[in-house]
């Protein structure tokens, strides 16, 4: 009898460790399939070749003029440096699980009571949609003319016409951006083709992007995300990024130097590693 009864443990054991591996390598199998989903979502915009790092100089004093100053000299630089094509800068990385937003009035669309019409927004600078290789679907994107001064140029994607401007041509159309006590008039220069925002796996929001030149007093870009498109190998700028922005602000440290590509890598790390788990199990 108790042979019998080892014997049928042991069978209960085998059926149930097949039936947790069944169940692990389904999970991994699942797990994978997502990863592999993920990678193959189309970003909108070229991950490639990019060098992305931030900076904040208002830590280190500087402010109002002397801030756009010293992200127009730095931009100008990194320019010239030999295997870089385009550089910029925006205040939101793209698909790095961080956003900004705010409310927009569009002429001709009610406001319902108690609910406010929003977007996601991005300020940027010159060359954006080149650099990050984001097409311009009609118009034309933030360039040199959008400076302090100049009448507030807006690119907005195909999300924000299909939702605020459905059948109409937008460029040339007005719309305000921010509340009350930073509301600014806004006049469409373009259409952008839909990029991701801040994830791969939420749904795209309306974006508006807008030159950082162009921000209000009150919301300066204190703190700046610079992109350089480069010819080879991005980290292999790293040291010369570094040893430029020492020259035009010996104070301001570069922080976070990595590439777009490991960017978006890192905003699906917990997916691999629950795939990794199931697979290793």
């Amino acid at each position: 009898r108790r042979f019998g009864l080892r014997m049928g443990l042991g069978r209960a054991l085998v059926v149930l460790q097949i039936a947790v591996s069944l169940l692990l390598v389904s999970a991994a199998g699942l797990f994978v399939r997502t990863m592999a989903n993920l990678h193959s979502v189309d970003v909108g915009f070229n991950r490639d070749n990019l060098l992305v790092f931030d900076l904040n100089p208002s830590q280190a004093g500087y402010k109002d003029v002397a801030l756009t100053n010293f992200y127009a000299e730095l931009r100008h630089r990194f320019s010239l440096i030999p295997g870089v094509r385009t550089a910029t800068l925006t205040d939101v990385p793209l698909v790095a699980d961080s956003s900004s937003s705010t409310s927009v009035t569009i002429p001709g669309v009610p406001q319902t009571p108690g609910k406010t019409l929003g977007t996601s927004l991005a300020r940027v600078g010159p060359d954006f949609f080149s650099t990050l290789q984001i097409p311009i679907l009609a118009g034309r994107g933030i360039d040199e003319r959008d400076r302090a001064g100049a009448p507030a140029g807006a690119v907005v994607n195909e999300v924000f016409v299909k939702k605020y401007f459905p059948g109409v041509w937008p460029l040339g159309r007005h719309f305000t951006l921010g509340g009350k006590a930073a509301a600014m008039d806004m006049e469409i220069v373009g259409v952008a083709k839909t990029a991701r925002y801040s994830s791969l796996k939420r749904d795209i929001p309306p974006v508006v992007y807008t030159s950082y030149l162009q921000a209000p007093a009150s919301r300066p870009v204190q703190q700046a995300y610079f992109e350089l498109r480069t010819s080879g190998d991005p980290l292999a700028l790293t040291t010369t990024v570094r040893r430029i922005v020492h020259e035009v602000g010996p104070q301001v440290p570069v922080a976070n130097v990595t590439t777009e590509s490991k960017i978006i890598d890192k905003t699906i790390v917990h997916e691999r590693t629950f795939a990794d788990l199931c697979a290793c199990f």
